[in-house]
């Protein structure tokens, strides 16, 4: 995103974790402010650019091997999900990771674990460490997992960027390779029906099944994906009868690989402006009709003045998800045990001039999710950290107990504060 170009006064690229340890050690020793980017996730300014001080990029920290018995992926930060699926399809594995392949492994583990086309089934990406590896600040290089530096491997599943510089990520593979996916465009005027489509199949028990709900003043598309190679899923059932404008891709079995490169090739070329915002609710159709329909006037107004492109995302994050995180050792996230939806818009522009105007549809579409799902006793407060704008507060809505553990880990891995102090910007704990 062209709002995070920034000018940092140096840029430190290492290859290893000791090169990071080495860094990290100056940093503090100098007391100079610096950010951490990894494979690239966030477009809020100054998460992972900086002026002025040091940019730590690790994008040399970009490798994935797979251990010898093949049930653990061994993936850099640096990484792009792209490489990571590419690298497993000989093996005809995969493990939980970004939706959008051009997405970088660390800012998505470490915002709140991250979504995946397979979460109903195993929970969030996070949620199948195993592993960790992590620069502390005083440069010790350490492992955190169930049996060392348990509080610390807890914390990074959701925590965000307060503990330490993650050098390398050990996931669980899954064996899931064959899949069933399906892509349909319609025009605007069946957003209604693809809610109401959507909150029917919320309450569905088949944990196989993903959908990509993506609508706009322009188009809507509806991406569902199965994770086995079954003709037309009957989970799906709701979302078959919807009048399709245009088929983008037709109903295919198809590999990981093959599914991410679909992907791919729809995502936008040319770098511009971005923003996202997020804001969560229990499952509630007439919520979803009523926010979608302030959205869209809102959107209308300011995409004809300013050309920007806007989505109105709803995410299905079902029961199991939640049940699978608590059974994998629990996460700082803190979730009701519900089927819930976590919405976002996704927004695009060129103009730096319009900056305000365009984020402002984000700012007040979430405000009026609070406004009218406390109204119908179905807002949720949680923000989902991979999704929130740089006014959010994502770690405010965790639970109190759990940011107190997160503060207390906070300070016994990084007792000088390195991490929020020196650190520039990002969802800190400091920051709270």
């Amino acid at each position: 995103s062209q709002t995070c170009w920034f000018n940092p006064a140096c840029v430190v690229r290492p290859d290893s974790a000791t090169g990071v340890s080495k860094i990290i050690k100056i940093v503090a020793f100098l007391h100079v402010e610096f950010a951490v980017r990894s494979g690239g996730h966030s477009p809020n300014p100054g998460w992972s650019s900086i002026d002025s001080g040091i940019l730590i990029d690790l994008g040399r920290l970009n490798r994935t091997t797979v251990t010898s018995s093949q049930e653990v992926a061994q993936v850099g930060p640096g990484a792009k999900w792209s490489d990571v699926i590419e690298y497993l399809d000989p093996y005809s594995l995969t493990v939980l990771g970004g939706r959008v392949p051009s997405v970088g492994v660390g800012g998505l583990i470490l915002g709140v674990g991250g979504v995946s086309h397979f979460t109903a089934e195993y929970g969030l990406v996070a949620d199948t460490l195993k592993n960790v590896e992590v620069v502390l600040a005083d440069g010790t290089i350490v492992n955190a997992n169930p049996n060392q530096n348990a509080d610390l491997f807890w914390a990074l599943k959701g925590g965000g960027p307060n503990f330490g510089i993650v050098t390398r990520f050990d996931l669980a593979t899954v064996p899931i390779n064959n899949l069933w996916f399906q892509s349909t465009t319609h025009a605007p005027d069946q957003a209604t029906a693809i809610l109401e489509a959507f909150a029917e199949w919320q309450n569905n028990d088949d944990p196989k099944g993903s959908t990509i709900i993506v609508i706009t003043n322009t188009f809507c598309n509806i991406g569902l994906v199965y994770s086995a190679p079954v003709e037309l899923p009957p989970c799906f059932r709701p979302f078959y009868d919807i009048p399709v404008l245009q088929t983008a891709v037709p109903s295919i079995k198809a590999s990981v690989l093959n599914l991410s490169n679909i992907i791919a090739a729809a995502s936008p070329p040319t770098p511009i402006r971005h923003d996202y915002r997020g804001a969560s609710s229990k499952v509630d159709i007439q919520l979803y009709k009523e926010v979608h329909a302030f959205w869209a006037a809102k959107t209308a107004e300011v995409s004809a003045a300013t050309g920007a492109n806007m989505t109105f995302v709803v995410q299905h994050i079902p029961k199991s998800a939640v049940d699978a995180g608590n059974r994998n050792g629990g996460n700082p996230l803190g979730l009701e045990s519900i089927t819930q939806q976590w919405w976002t818009s996704i927004m695009d522009w060129t103009s730096p001039e319009h900056d305000e105007l365009v984020r402002g549809v984000g700012i007040a579409t979430t405000r009026k999710w609070k406004e009218l799902g406390q109204l119908r006793a179905s807002h949720l407060p949680f923000v989902y950290m991979n999704d929130a704008s740089r006014d959010q507060n994502p770690l405010a809505t965790y639970p109190q107990a759990n940011l107190a553990r997160l503060k207390a880990i906070a300070r016994k891995y990084d007792r000088t504060g390195v991490f929020q102090t020196l650190q520039k910007e990002g969802f800190l704990l400091s920051k709270l």
